[in-house]
């Protein structure tokens, strides 16, 4: 019977005031909204999640129409990208939340060529996420990321906001730092 009433509210009149849940600002009913769409309509959930600013939610409608294009349903991954005015997953390598942006660079890996995903990839070096680093690197392979961000961070001024994501990509690298970045980055910080 819960069933019943459920996949009901999403008929008709239902559908928009679900679209309403969804944007609405009760987490609760955004959740509750965001779980009936998973079972009954998950177009509604990728139309209207894809541009909420809950991350959560995005992260939701986002992985729903990666497993839309996956089922092979009716309204395909493309479809979804015309419906949010997107054209490729490239769109959503800049969005706010790293989880989505490791999953639209993995996508971009697995459907375009390897110097198309390149220069995203060398980009996604220098976000602020450790995940996206990782991919990144993992994507560029035969690409001496310490290098670049030893390039990088010689332009870089003790005060500038990059400095902490360059020093922590620089450790990642396990490397050892130069004694020139150890005296003129590192030590003003200490």
């Amino acid at each position: 019977l819960a069933s019943l009433l459920e996949q009901h509210c999403l008929e008709g009149e239902g559908r928009a005031v679900i679209g309403d849940y969804l944007k609405g600002r009760d987490i609760g009913l955004r959740s509750y909204a965001a779980d009936l769409c998973v079972k009954f309509d998950r177009a509604l959930l990728v139309e209207v999640g894809l541009s909420s600013s809950d991350p959560r939610l995005r992260l939701k409608a986002f992985m729903t129409m990666l497993s839309m294009g996956a089922d092979g349903e009716a309204s395909s991954c493309g479809a979804d990208f015309r419906k949010t005015g997107q054209n490729s997953f490239r769109a959503f390598l800049n969005d706010p939340d790293p989880a989505i942006r490791v999953e639209a660079l993995r996508k971009l890996q697995e459907e375009e060529s390897a110097e198309q995903v390149r220069e995203s990839a060398i980009a996604a070096l220098l976000a602020r996420s450790g995940r996206v680093r990782l991919l990144a690197r993992y994507i560029l392979k035969e690409f001496d990321p310490f290098a670049m961000y030893l390039e990088r961070l010689e332009g870089t001024r003790v005060v500038d906001p990059l400095l902490p994501t360059l020093l922590k990509a620089l450790l990642e690298c396990e490397k050892p730092l130069p004694e020139a970045v150890l005296r003129e980055k590192i030590e003003p910080l200490v």
